[in-house]
């Protein structure tokens, strides 16, 4: 990074090597090879990690049984992100690198930190073999032990006592002790797989490298927790009392810890520190890569985080070159500070989420809650399918760095990385602010509208009859408005043949539409949300003004609105279309009345049944397991011919009922007076919602959000609320799609 803009540098190697066969396998994430891809570096490193890239992946029981599996793992990520992970041997990583340089001469070998000490205007440091090297800044990347955090301690205590918390080194834990390392040729173990292996207090994670080779990791949490100075370290002969009682775990159903291991190339024993320190830097010294945040490996990104530091750290120092009219040289202690203290602002919320992400995996993975594994592993995981898993795994991925100097590399990717998008993220908090505000005011609405309809069922012969109130909304009232039904299929048979079907095209296409679309996408799988016809069918029931606030309720808790989880099958999106201009056929027929209460659980049928029929016809009902569904936008020409029908009918038909004095202001129809009121107050809140959200996600501007926030408010009046609805998921369709890098997207 630093010889690409013509920096000026020495490197300090420890080892007499600058490969030298320390650690195991390096995983390169996506997040990770954007980066080297902006380097120069990615095609190379590609090359150099020959056949790793992974096929399968399993989450398997302490048996070896496999629970999940995820297939085309490779193809997946690619496809989400514009690259595959990659796992393969470290020292190959650091050769491809060392290729690079231009400047060699630059790398001093054997050269282990012994001493630092602050210089006029520098920083000097002494090896263990006694040479001495000086330099503007420097930097400590050299691990968990780091003698450079150590000695970056040291002077501060003499210098600034208070600028470090006392005993923050004293209160790094230590949850699990791991048996890392890289066997070759293991007999029962397939090519281009990665394993999860689950265990009370104990996980396997293993996964398949080039030539054979097979990168182990055995997690074992420690009967107590450990702190700084107790952590233990780890000899030979503790390595081989560990591999004797824990070589019978199984990690495949016919292949065992003990297998693995003695077809090892090398293995180590270490104990995994876990944290994110709280300062990385002071005067000329900063941190870097484990010597500052240290995740758990099962999460796979360690050297990813290291490595987005690092172009961090080259951002702020070429902004603070251009501040300085292109140079460098002579940098103050303040200026110094600003470059290190915006390295640390940018880095250090992710860090945390890193460290945390990583830890919370490795819990799961050792049923250190056994309730919450089993119902994870066993029901919520397996339901909600392999969708999911990838899905967990991207939002680890998306929140990468990029160098901000360098050009982006143009390779397709569905999934935008947050520095993409049109605007920053707000972060989570505000997010979950926001949902959690949100979903108390759909609670309250579904409260009102059950007390304004606690209508018995048996009252009820029929949809469209008449069934007075058993008791009223809010409390006490002599108002008889507040005391009718507010099912718009609920209606009294006295009221005038035209009031059912303009009350079902100016309010209920909308929510028809969208419980099914939102019923259909790929992102809604194993949730209450993938079953539309749950919702349809309670409308008649139970009331538009009760079932609109449960389904933004649980679209809510259940938000996924990236533009992999937004796709529908183009055959269902097909057959959406078809079913919808056939109920508004219906709906618009002489004899509409007599089968109006129907059309809402029909349209859902319809749907399900033509969908069937049309995926069956489609590539002779042969399914593409790899599922390219999930990265295609075929569906939106579909999908917006859908919203614009509802937009024009509802608007339409919101225009003749102002036109009629059919407003629900009027006292004879004042039973739909309570559902329209609370329906609509349900619409604009969701649609709010919906752009708020998106603005959240950084998916529109702050510009955008106001200006779909005020269309929202004037479309109630100008078009209605129905039509205003249908128009906000058109638009938000088209803002999610447009997400897409490359081929299909912007």
């Amino acid at each position: 990074m630093l010889e690409k803009f013509n920096l000026d540098y020495l490197l300090l190697e420890a080892y007499n090597d600058i490969v030298a066969p320390a650690g195991a396998a390096i995983g390169l994430m996506p997040n990770g090879s954007f980066i080297m891809d902006q380097l120069g570096c990615y095609e190379a490193i590609r090359k150099a990690a020959q056949d790793s890239e992974l096929e399968n992946s399993h989450i398997r029981d302490s048996n070896g049984k496999s629970l999940i599996s995820m297939k085309h793992m490779m193809y997946h990520e690619e496809k989400r992100h514009g690259y595959p992970m990659l796992f393969f041997n470290r020292q190959w990583f650091l050769k491809v690198l060392y290729d690079q340089l231009k400047h060699k001469d630059r790398i001093h070998l054997s050269c282990r930190v012994d001493r630092v000490k602050q210089i006029e205007g520098g920083v000097q440091v002494t090896t263990k073999d006694g040479q001495t090297f000086t330099g503007d800044i420097l930097i400590g990347a050299d691990g968990i032990h780091s003698n450079v955090r150590k000695e970056m301690r040291r002077i501060a205590d003499a210098t600034d006592p208070r600028y470090f918390e006392p005993g923050e080194e004293d209160n790094v834990p230590c949850y699990y002790q791991c048996s890392y390392g890289i066997a070759q040729h293991v007999e029962g173990w397939p090519g281009g797989e990665q394993c999860f292996t689950a265990g009370r207090k104990k996980s396997f994670l293993v996964i398949s490298g080039p030539g054979g080779r097979v990168y182990w990791f055995l997690f074992v949490k420690l009967p107590v927790v450990k702190y700084g100075k107790e952590i233990p370290k780890y000899s030979k002969a503790d390595e081989a009392q560990f591999v004797k009682e824990h070589g019978s775990l199984k990690i495949k159903e016919e292949l065992t810890f003990g297998q693995v291991y003695a077809r090892r190339l090398t293995s180590t024993l270490t104990p995994l520190h876990e944290v994110v320190y709280k300062k990385w830097f002071f005067d000329r010294i900063i941190l870097m890569g484990d010597s500052a945040h240290k995740p758990n490996p099962i999460g796979g990104m360690g050297a990813n985080a290291a490595i987005e530091t690092a172009a961090e750290f080259i951002n702020a120092l070429l902004d603070m070159k251009a501040e300085r009219q292109d140079r460098l040289e002579d940098m103050g202690p303040d200026e110094i500070k600003a470059v290190f203290e915006r390295v640390q602002d940018v880095r250090f919320e992710r860090a945390g989420f890193t460290v945390s992400t990583s830890h919370d995996l490795q819990a799961l993975t050792a049923f250190e809650d056994p309730i919450l594994a089993t119902l994870a592993f066993r029901v919520l995981m397996p339901l909600a399918g392999e969708h999911n898993f990838f899905r967990d795994l991207s939002k680890r991925i998306v929140g990468g760095s990029r160098m901000r100097h360098l050009d982006l590399p143009s390779r397709p990717h569905a999934l935008p990385y947050d520095h993409e998008l049109p605007a920053k993220p707000l972060g989570v908090l505000p997010s979950r602010i926001i949902a959690v505000l949100f979903s108390f005011a759909m609670i309250l609405l579904i409260y009102t509208a059950n007390s304004t309809a606690n209508t018995s069922p048996p009252n009820l012969s029929y949809w469209s009859e008449f069934a007075p109130l058993n008791r009223n909304w809010l409390g006490p009232t002599n108002n008889n408005t507040l005391k009718e039904p507010p099912s718009p299929a609920s209606f009294p048979t006295a009221a005038s043949p035209s009031t059912q079907p303009i009350y079902f095209l100016t309010h209920m296409l909308s929510p028809l539409l969208i419980y099914t679309i939102e019923g259909y996408r790929i992102g809604r799988q194993g949730t209450l949300l993938s079953l539309p016809l749950l919702f349809t069918l309670s409308i008649p029931f139970h009331g538009l003004s009760t079932i609109a606030p449960l389904h933004a309720l649980l679209s809510a808790l259940q938000s996924e609105q990236n533009s992999v989880d937004r796709p529908v099958r183009v055959e269902d999106a097909r057959s959406i279309l078809i079913s919808l201009i056939s109920i508004v056929i219906m709906a618009l027929t002489p004899v509409a009345k007599a089968w109006i209460g129907f059309l809402p659980p029909l349209f859902s049928v319809l749907t399900a049944l033509l969908g069937k029929v049309l995926r069956g016809r489609a590539k002779g009902g042969v399914r593409d397991d790899r599922h390219p569904e999930w990265y295609s936008t075929e569906d939106i020409p579909l999908l917006r011919a859908a919203y614009g029908v509802v937009f024009v009918v509802q608007a339409a038909a919101h225009l003749y009922a102002c036109d009629t004095s059919f407003m629900f202001l009027a006292k004879d129809f004042g039973f739909l007076k309570a559902d329209s009121v609370l329906t609509g107050a349900v619409i604009v809140a969701h649609n709010l919602y919906t752009v708020l959200e998106l603005r959240c996600q950084g998916y529109v501007s702050t510009a955008q959000a106001m200006g779909a926030a005020l269309g929202v408010l004037g479309g109630q009046v100008v078009v209605g609320s129905g039509a205003t609805w249908a128009g906000v998921w058109s638009w938000r369709e088209g803002v999610v799609a447009g997400l897409m890098v490359g081929e299909g997207g912007k």
